[in-house]
């Protein structure tokens, strides 16, 4: 006798009986990765944000939110399992939304390589907000070794696809210099313009 085929709904303790969550169950296990997060954005019946979100407005310096209520917390658990089964079928949204939560410490323990691996397997794939992430993982050392050279490719490469982020930090290195870097007045002018920003 064949084991029973485990589905997305079944993992996670099944969908309910709404016709809308029914049929996204359904996609999901068919292997639709958008199916998959919608799943997992219905989960968020207590949060106002997502679990990437939310980590980022507590990692906020300036205005830190409160750590939500447990209930919430739980939600986004639940969120980003949904979005850890996304990702592992090549969703690179939902392991750039991994990535900045494993990173952030929320709703999970901090863990950078955990961070760097989501990272770095969505810019594999080309994204370039993705490249942006593993490019600040690469230069600071975070989930894995420091690496200049390879921050400064994936840098590179995530502002030629329109990364604004990645354009300032180009700007930034090629302005001051990093490591062995140093800097260069036409490539920190490049960048600057890449950024939208006049150049005097």
């Amino acid at each position: 006798m064949k084991p029973k085929r485990t589905t997305v709904g079944q993992k996670d303790g099944g969908c309910s009986e709404k016709p809308a969550e029914r049929y996204q169950c359904c996609a999901a296990d068919e292997g639709s990765t958008a199916a998959m997060i919608s799943l997992a954005d219905m989960s968020l019946a207590d949060a106002d944000v997502p679990f990437w979100q939310q980590a980022a407005r507590l990692a906020d310096a300036e205005h830190p939110a409160r750590r939500p209520k447990p209930k919430t917390v739980k939600q986004h658990k639940r969120q980003m399992e949904r979005y850890i089964l996304a990702a592992e079928a090549g969703d690179t949204d939902a392991m750039g939304a991994l990535a900045m939560a494993y990173h952030l410490g929320y709703p999970e323990r901090r863990d950078d390589a955990r961070a760097f691996l989501w990272a770095s397997r969505a810019a594999d794939r080309g994204d370039g907000s993705a490249m942006y992430q593993a490019a600040y993982f690469y230069e600071n050392g975070f989930g894995t070794d420091k690496d200049t050279d390879a921050a400064l490719l994936l840098y590179t490469e995530a502002a030629e696809q329109g990364v604004r982020s990645a354009a300032v930090r180009l700007y930034e290195i090629y302005t001051y210099g990093l490591g062995h870097i140093l800097p260069d007045g036409k490539k920190a002018a490049h960048y600057l313009f890449l950024n939208g920003e006049d150049h005097d």
